[in-house]
């Protein structure tokens, strides 16, 4: 029995179909794009957790020169700053639970109008309804009518006035903000919580302290300056 070989010698003669370079042109490009597309993926998370460690990095060492006394935060308190080590960078300080409270509201808020998600929309109604109860409570504590409360209005009494001191302390939140890029357009959030005593908040020393309570002028006026 014989068998007939097949001759293919005129495939190295023609070469490739114009039709197969398409199809193999094709297939790379496709190729390409998904490895361009992973390299992308991969550069904006890397670059979103460098980010995250960096915010948490600046809110650690926030705090704690609140919780040493370096500088006045009742004069930073609310306001934002940018950070100068970094471009990017800002960071607001809070003091007091409402303050607090009302930050992490905005914030809630403004995600839930940006996603449109239900599970943001919900953590915003969650917290809305925390910050109304908490508001409430303390309304009657200082025996006011909470029937026509409006927390849009109702300011919360902060101890700011009163003599500092090491016994009083405070709740503190630092807030600090970056760009995100898995959220164009939007801003990513880092928060850290501590307490301070009034007396560090002031930014003064005991004698600083005893001397302003001596002076005409009262307690806590010379505040402010910053420690060397």
């Amino acid at each position: 029995m014989t068998f007939n070989r097949v001759r293919g010698g005129k495939r190295g003669d023609e070469g490739f179909s114009l039709l197969e370079v398409l199809v193999a042109v094709a297939i790379l490009a496709v190729a390409l794009l998904s490895l361009a597309g992973l390299r992308t993926d991969s550069l904006v998370t890397a670059t979103s957790a460098r980010n995250l460690r960096i915010a948490q990095t600046f809110a650690k060492r926030i705090l704690a020169q609140v919780q040493s006394g370096q500088f006045d935060a009742w004069e930073l308190r609310g306001t934002e700053h940018q950070i100068e080590e970094i471009d990017g960078f800002s960071y607001r300080i809070f003091i007091g639970e409402g303050e607090i409270q009302e930050e992490l509201s905005r914030i809630a808020e403004d995600q839930a109008d940006e996603t449109g998600s239900e599970q943001d929309q919900r953590r915003y109604e969650k917290l809305d309804w925390i910050k109304r109860r908490r508001m409430m409570r303390e309304a009657r504590d200082r025996g006011e009518d909470t029937s026509t409360l409006d927390t849009a209005t109702t300011e919360e009494p902060t101890d700011e006035d009163e003599e500092p001191d090491e016994e009083t302390y405070e709740d503190i939140g630092v807030f600090v903000y970056y760009f995100d890029p898995k959220k164009p357009g939007d801003l990513g959030v880092f928060s850290l919580r501590g307490r301070a005593s009034t007396l560090a908040l002031s930014g003064l020393t005991p004698d600083e302290v005893s001397k302003s309570s001596e002076s005409p002028s009262g307690p806590g006026l010379s505040g402010g300056e910053k420690k060397e």
